[in-house]
């Protein structure tokens, strides 16, 4: 990508990005600085639709705007009026309509049939480490802010902290001490639960909080890392990708720990 073309780019989507925090500008330029990063380590890319795509991603975005198909008509025509062959515009609306966590929930993307799928998962990947480790808690609280939702409501665990919350129900996680009642006895379930977490690295944790879920408004920001943050490191498709998610998985779950033991004043 040329500078005349990315500075086209940024001016295209300062009009189509949010202008709070979790979904401004700025969060598309790290996916482009992201994404160009874990290209390096993958081959035979299309490095041209990665840098577009990333910049471009959430154009259309359910969250951002209400009518999709007519932001993806935007993209098309901005991308052929700056000479783009027909070809890579395909590519990169394959990408802007793939990228999001809700489709790949909700479609088997082992049917997706494309010659761009490669740039699809470094685009997809770049997004979602920066959905988790510090700029993930932070995105996550400044949606949740915008959107009114409260920040935690306890409901996560019962009384004894020896079952977990999934989705509307609560199961008893055999991998957690049995129910005690005094407050060192509940800490330590909960450390024990939060440890579990930590050496599941990369790791599908479906066991331990469930399926992911897709985003529930009458959710609370916590509620929101387990539904989907913390399942994004194991669903991560590029090797680079798996690396630079461990460190910001373990953050995440440092953190939520630490949240729950000051707000339920363990």
């Amino acid at each position: 990508m040329q500078k005349e073309e990315y500075d086209l780019v940024l001016h295209f989507i300062s009009n189509e990005m949010s202008k709070e925090g979790s979904h401004d500008i700025n969060h598309a330029i790290r996916v482009f600085r992201l994404a160009r990063k874990l290209s390096l380590n993958e081959p035979s890319l299309n490095n041209k639709i990665i840098d577009f795509a990333s910049l471009l991603h959430d154009v259309g975005d359910r969250k951002l705007c209400t009518d999709q198909e007519s932001a993806y008509n935007r993209v098309r025509l901005f991308l052929r009026s700056i000479g783009m062959d027909s070809e890579l515009v395909d590519g990169i609306i394959f990408i802007i309509m793939h990228v999001s966590f809700s489709s790949e929930v909700q479609n088997d993307e082992k049917e997706l049939a494309s010659q761009f799928i490669k740039e699809l998962y470094v685009v997809q990947d770049a997004d979602r480490l920066d959905a988790i480790g510090a700029i993930g808690i932070a995105r996550a609280f400044a949606y949740g802010g915008k959107s009114s939702r409260q920040l935690y409501d306890s409901s996560l665990f019962d009384a004894n902290y020896s079952s977990f919350y999934q989705g509307s129900s609560q199961i008893i996680q055999s991998n957690v001490l049995e129910s005690e009642t005094s407050l060192h006895s509940k800490q330590t379930n909960l450390e024990q639960f939060f440890e579990k977490l930590h050496e599941s690295e990369g790791a599908d944790l479906t066991a331990l909080i469930g399926q992911p879920r897709q985003p529930n408004s009458n959710q609370t920001t916590i509620h929101h890392f387990f539904d989907k943050l913390l399942h994004i490191s194991s669903m991560l498709k590029t090797q680079s990708a798996k690396e630079i998610a461990k460190e910001r998985q373990h953050l995440m779950i440092d953190f939520l720990k630490q949240f729950i033991i000051e707000w339920d004043g363990l």
